[in-house]
Formats: structure tokens, sequence, C-alpha cells
């Protein structure tokens, strides 16, 4: 049985100088069309791998997994038997959850930790979160889908698409919504958390406290656009500032220490 592919690479470099680890927000996998921009958009020697979990993309035969902890767990693993070189990881929403619990587990496996924690769109790990939808109806999940604003309308009309689509969704949701916070102390990583002005689940504040997670550094700013900024109104805004935030972090780069903007 062939070993499952946990990172797709858009542009696969022979030797690269450091690493972009994206991790995707629920119900989207490698495929996203904003992490294949960036990967175009990168400098030399920076490399591009996202995240595809199970049950979606190239892995749709696999068994969908909704317990966070296991889950960040398989993913450290896969992260610390890469080849050897710097890496940032980036998350957003979920992906942002993710991101942090994978820092969590590659310091206990004492492993090589990201330069950098890009947490994006989704409120501080200890923040309870918002809302249950991971077993919600299906009319009711698919309500709250439209509000989100993040699913095609030709997907939601669709009952064939929507089969395929709500339990991916559950397991992603179920991700956060069974999340229990339990660490108490903060790490190296520095962090960077990026928010939409109008995501009403993300307010700034509940943004910021992502700083008590960290002694490395920590720096928090919000852009024009919904929960999915990223890929709206603010997408060049987010690109140029992930290029800027990477390129430091290039061997050989001098950087400045990052602040608290608090």
């Amino acid at each position: 049985m062939n070993k499952p592919d946990w990172f797709l690479f858009p542009r696969r470099l022979a030797r690269p100088s450091l690493r972009l680890l994206c991790f995707p927000y629920a119900g989207s996998g490698a495929s996203l069309p904003v992490f294949r921009d960036w990967a175009k958009a990168m400098p030399d020697g920076v490399e591009v791998a996202v995240l595809e979990l199970p049950g979606r993309g190239k892995r749709f035969g696999e068994p969908l997994i909704g317990s966070l902890l296991p889950l960040a767990d398989r993913i450290a693993a896969e992260v610390s038997q890469m080849s050897a070189v710097p890496f940032v990881i980036f998350g957003h929403s979920i992906g942002a959850l993710i991101g942090y619990e994978v820092v969590r587990s590659l310091i206990a496996r004492r492993a090589a930790l990201p330069e950098l924690l890009i947490a994006s769109g989704k409120r501080a790990p200890h923040a309870p979160h918002p809302q249950r939808l991971h077993d919600l109806p299906a009319p009711e999940l698919i309500a709250a889908l439209k509000d989100y604003n993040g699913t095609p309308d030709e997907v939601l009309r669709s009952p064939e698409l929507m089969d395929l689509f709500l339990p991916i969704l559950r397991a992603d949701f179920s991700l956060a919504e069974t999340y229990a916070h339990a660490h108490t102390a903060s790490f190296g990583v520095p962090i960077h958390a990026m928010g939409g002005t109008g995501d009403s689940g993300v307010p700034e504040a509940l943004l910021r406290e992502w700083g008590r997670h960290t002694h490395g550094g920590f720096v928090s700013e919000m852009y024009p656009g919904d929960h999915f900024f990223i890929q709206g109104e603010a997408r060049q805004q987010v690109l140029q500032r992930v290029l800027q935030l990477v390129r430091a972090r290039l061997p050989g780069v001098e950087r400045l220490r990052e602040v608290s903007a608090a």
C-alpha cells in the first residue's frame, strides 16, 4: 500500500532554501487556487507545500479525521521527516489551529520548529469556538454555509455535490468544535496573526489573543474583507505581506526582531 501524501507541491524545487507549509480552511484542500498563486509568486528558493487532509482531493478514499490532536501529531510526524530546510507555517481558519497544534507536537518531539507561525482568520486557540456546526441537520448546516460566503452557489444548489461535501465539512468543523485548549506555557516560535475587518467570528480582540501563546515575538494586523479575506479584496495585500515575511526568513537574511503591535 502506498504511503499517503500529506503535502502537495504546486512547484517542487530540487534544493529549496525555505519551505512555506500552507494549511487550508475547512472543506478545502491542496487544490486551493490561492496557494497555487502563492507558489508562483514566491522568490527563488522558496517551496510551497499545501496540506491535503484525508477524505478529499487525491486522498478522497481515505477516512475523514474529526479529532484535532491525533491529526496534528500525524502531520507533525510528516513535517519532521521532510528534508531539513527552514520552514514557515501559514494556516487559515481551522488551518491556523492545526498549525498551532502541529507546533506543539513538534516541540514535544524535539523536532525542528518553524521560523514563524502565520495564524490567519482564527481566534486564539484558548478562545471558545463561537458556533457548533458539525452536528447540525443538513438544512441548517447548508444555511450556515450560505452565511459564511465561502462555498460556491453551484455547490450549495447541487444535492449530489453536497452529499460529497457535507461529510468533509462536518469532520473539519469537528476538529475545531471538539477541541479543548490545554497548554499553559507559551512557546518561542513567533506568531503573526491576520484577520478580516468584516469577519464577525474573529473579532480583532480575539485575534490579538494569539500573542499569549508566544514569547518569540508577535504581530497582529487586520485586512479588509470577511472570513475569506485571503482570497478576496485583500488577496494582493495578504500575498505581499506573506512574501515579505518569507523573504525575511530566507537563510542569510538578517531580520529585525518582531515586536508586539499591542
